[in-house]
């Protein structure tokens, strides 16, 4: 990463340098320094010549020296064929594939003092080469740094070189280019080469507007890149914690949903036990009302009869004999009366056990439905520390920290995409290969940006919005469960006032039951008395003063016993109603009961998906939290640390190489300064005729 953007920035130095010399005119100056020299074909030269031009408003004046001064640029040519290094005057006219390669040396070098110290660094020149070739006999031609315009018939082949930039910049270690070299192939079917055209200028910073401050407002950045990525890693590390913690409470709920579906389990479970008592007493008074019709008829006859008995005593005598008939009917009236009771009180007695049995489901019931309030009380409590942490100002900063983030990454995939927008349309017509490589490659780069900026945005805004619907559901879940609080407390309430109904209405079954047995014995005294009256009826008119007396005893008991009937059949319908409501209640307890146990299982199976999202959630934001660790220390603080080292470093000899360019404005006369100076070398030709290699041709 450090190597690419150093080769970028050398790079784009270059390139805005060579685009400067080709748009600009060469020889157009007032005042100007042009150095013209031949060379052979190896590129050694031979021959300086040393043109000055200087016009004022008396006129023009050229003048010429030959010099005898070394050039600030050598270069030195070598020759391959098929890979076999050979002299020009070798390969002149052979056929097969060419390889030219032009290496420049930088002579000017320059002691100048960077950071309090004495080094060395070489004035800059900006090198172009060029020459001509037959396009019929030359195929297939390539240029490591320059360009190659095939018109149909000639190759126009150009290259450039700033040799003694990279040891002046320091950056020997840096894996970038060889800027000093010029090589071109060919494929030839008869090598000839014409003259070797190169130009050098040391004002390669003419032109180009490069500001300092521009640099400084780099590094200002750079800063601000630093403490922004640093601001990201803390609100991802915050986001980890906080979803930890959610975790840890949805555990908490889980375990708890466990308990409350048991204990609405065990609710079940009494609920069906206190419906099955219930029927049984339905059933059990249904049939207590049932048999009770059939005493009361033979109450009502035996008081009727006794009634009459009594009114009509003065008609005794006349009935005695009618009496004497029927007192066998009565003694069988009497014995119905007797079992009609018995039946009455086993009957009760039945209800009173089944009233136990309903009594002790109540207290089952009432007991279950404490234990799941508690559990419930316990799950509401839990749940609300989970609703207050997700509504915490801490939560929401969290989703506003990362929201603010999303909205960073969209703005800075936003601005690089403006960047490729512009760089898609600039005009390249007039650019080299290399530098039309240089922007496809920056346009790559940004679009490799803003796949991971638009990704990270991506996957930010999708955590935000699982933490906020996991908000919304646990909110959802803890009004649900306060409802849910609610009616527990209720169905307790009524569980309680329902075992303590039943509680007296068997103390009520139970005192009853001992009354009908009492009554069970005064039938049979009526039974004994209806045979006495029957072994007595012959004797009956002797004793009637007797009779009267039994007769009043007859009318009173039957009296009573009627009016207690009375009361035993309001009772008798009091409890069949009792017990059909309480079948009623029981049978809407055990609906509820099952639908609350249905909800209970939903619950827990939700909470069991709530747990497994949550548990996910956990492994991402860890994941994020790391890689975002991770891309800091190997990716953000190694930019920094390099920009802040060798780039200001590396800004501090751009410096330097400026000043030395500025600085050189002559050749041949230290003590006075041109305009403009350049260097034109013209190397002899290659032709395969031996005795032409060398032009003589002076300019």
């Amino acid at each position: 990463m450090n190597k690419k953007i150093i080769k970028k920035f050398f790079g784009t130095v270059v390139v805005c340098s060579t685009l400067f010399y080709y748009t600009s005119p060469v020889f157009a100056y007032t005042n100007e320094e042009t150095v013209y020299s031949k060379a052979k074909t190896n590129g050694e030269n031979y021959k300086t010549i040393v043109s000055q031009i200087e016009e004022n408003q008396d006129g023009k004046k050229i003048n010429k020296v030959e010099s005898q001064k070394n050039l600030p640029i050598e270069y030195k040519v070598t020759y391959k064929l098929d890979g076999k290094e050979m002299t020009a005057e070798e390969i002149a006219g052979k056929k097969g594939k060419v390889t030219v390669t032009i290496k420049y040396t930088n002579k000017d070098a320059k002691n100048v003092n960077i950071n309090g110290t004495n080094q060395t660094m070489y004035t800059p020149f900006l090198v172009v080469s060029g020459v001509i070739v037959d396009g019929e006999t030359n195929k297939n031609i390539e240029i490591n740094h320059g360009k190659v315009i095939n018109n149909g018939e000639k190759s126009i082949i150009a290259g450039f070189a700033v040799p003694g930039l990279i040891e002046s910049l320091k950056l020997e270690d840096v894996d970038l280019e060889v800027c000093d070299t010029v090589e071109f192939s060919m494929d030839t079917e008869n090598f000839e080469l014409t003259n070797i055209m190169t130009f050098a200028t040391p004002k390669i910073f003419s032109g180009l507007d490069i500001k300092m401050s521009d640099f400084n407002k780099l590094f200002n950045q750079i800063s601000d890149l630093q403490n922004a990525s640093k601001q990201i890693e803390d609100g991802a590390v915050t986001l980890n914690d906080g979803i930890i913690r959610f975790d840890e409470g949805v555990n908490t709920l889980k375990s708890g949903s466990g308990d409350l579906d048991t204990g609405v389990a065990t609710l079940q479970q009494g609920s069906d036990s206190l419906n099955n008592g219930a029927i049984a007493l339905k059933n059990g008074t249904v049939a207590y009302s049932k048999n009770y019709k059939e005493f009361n008829s033979a109450v009502n006859q035996v008081s009727t009869g006794a009634k009459e008995l009594n009114d009509k005593y003065t008609q005794l005598d006349q009935g005695i004999n009618t009496l004497n008939a029927s007192s066998s009917k009565l003694a069988s009236g009497a014995q119905q009366v007797s079992d009609g009771t018995k039946q009455i009180s086993s009957n009760l007695n039945t209800i009173s056990g089944k009233l136990g049995e309903a009594s002790t489901g109540a207290a089952s019931l009432n007991s279950g439905l404490e234990s799941a309030k508690a559990g419930v009380n316990k799950i509401v409590k839990e749940v609300k520390t989970q609703v207050d942490t997700a509504n915490s100002a801490e939560s929401q900063n969290s989703i506003k920290q990362m929201s603010t983030l999303a909205s960073q990454d969209e703005a800075a995939y936003k601005s690089l995409s403006q960047v490729n927008a512009a760089l898609k349309k600039m005009d390249t017509s007039a650019m080299t290969a290399e530098q039309k490589a240089v922007i496809q490659n920056q346009i790559k780069a940004n679009e490799t940006a803003m796949q991971l900026l638009q990704g990270n945005s991506k996957a930010i805004n999708q955590s935000v919005s699982t933490m906020k619907s996991t908000a919304t559901n646990i909110g959802k879940l803890y009004n649900g469960l306060t409802e849910l609080q609610a009616g527990i407390g209720k169905a307790s309430d009524g569980a309680s006032s329902l075992n303590n109904g039943l509680t007296q209405l068997n103390a009520g079954t139970s005192t009853l039951a001992g009354k009908t047995q009492e009554l069970a014995k005064g039938t049979e005294s009526l039974k004994a008395g209806t045979e006495s009256l029957q072994a007595g009826t012959n004797t009956l008119a002797q004793g009637s003063s007797a009779v009267v007396d039994g007769i009043g005893k007859l009318s009173t008991g039957t009296a009573t016993l009627n009016n207690a009937s009375s009361q035993l059949n309001t009772a008798s319908q009091t409890i069949t109603k009792g017990a059909t409501d309480l079948q009623n209640g029981t049978q809407t307890l055990l609906t509820g009961v099952n639908t609350l146990k249905a909800g209970t299982t939903n619950l827990v199976n939700g909470v069991d998906t709530l747990a497994d999202g949550s548990k996910a959630l956990v492994e991402g934001s860890t994941k994020l939290k790391d890689g975002i660790h991770k891309f800091n220390e190997e990716g953000i603080n190694k930019i920094v640390d390099l920009v802040n080292t060798k780039g200001r470093n590396l800004i501090r000899r751009i410096e330097k190489l400026e000043e030395l360019s500025e600085n050189y404005n002559t050749f041949e006369d230290e003590n006075k300064k041109r305009d403009d100076i350049a260097f034109v070398s013209i190397m002899d030709s290659i032709n395969s005729d031996s005795d032409k290699n060398k032009d003589d041709k002076e300019d």
